[in-house]
């Protein structure tokens, strides 16, 4: 077959990414600030996240949904912005705790939070490891009060761990950057350690316009 073919044309290829970008950010809470208090953020770990999902393809859209009939359930440790541990001491100027360039890319879902066991229905972390598997944070930190003592670790090398119930909806092709307000959390027996924490959540398309909302727990 001869065919004169024009070979210098541009295509125009348009590329919508299937997972969801999830970072994190902190500040203080008004009770926290009022104690004179700072927060020394380690790492988080994201706990009974799905990881098992079906591309779904159509005409003009596609989708990647999680698979709730037999979940694939995994732990996610984000990577921190800072190696050495980030300082969080304004309430309202949030800090990344999660790092700008290696932001962790996640399997679009529903979570459900985790119910600790200070409230009706609720468990201890290790209970509902084994049995519910409601999502959380577990977030190595560090209070200082301002006299320079730590409250809960004794020392500036021991950090503890705090779990915070964490529910979301993920989408595909959108960043969500969550703002942890720093006022407390839980401890592995499900007990409010001074007030729990709340998270706020900024909500974009990787590339287009911004829409914020609240998530509070």
């Amino acid at each position: 077959v001869t065919e004169n073919v024009e070979t210098n044309r541009t295509v125009a290829l348009r590329f919508h990414h299937l997972l969801s970008q999830v970072c994190f950010y902190g500040k203080l809470s008004n009770l926290f600030s009022s104690f004179g208090w700072t927060v020394e953020v380690g790492g988080i770990t994201l706990h009974n996240v799905n990881a098992a999902g079906t591309v779904q393809f159509a005409t003009t859209t596609f989708n990647f949904t999680a698979n709730t009939e037999s979940p694939v359930l995994q732990d996610y440790t984000l990577a921190p912005a800072s190696a050495s541990g980030i300082t969080v001491s304004s309430t309202t100027d949030a800090v990344a705790l999660t790092s700008a360039t290696d932001v962790t890319m996640l399997m679009p879902q529903e979570l459900t939070a985790w119910i600790p066991a200070s409230e009706s229905g609720g468990t201890t972390i290790d209970t509902n490891d084994s049995g519910t598997k409601g999502c959380y944070l577990d977030i190595q930190l560090r209070i200082k009060d301002k006299d320079g003592s730590y409250l809960l670790s004794g020392n500036d090398d021991d950090y503890k761990t705090v779990y915070v119930p964490f529910a979301a909806t993920w989408l595909c092709n959108t960043r969500y950057k969550y703002t942890l307000v720093f006022g407390g959390g839980y401890d592995a027996q499900g007990y409010p350690i001074v007030h729990p924490a709340g998270t706020t959540a900024a909500i974009e398309p990787w590339q287009t316009a911004t829409v914020t909302g609240t998530a509070t727990h």
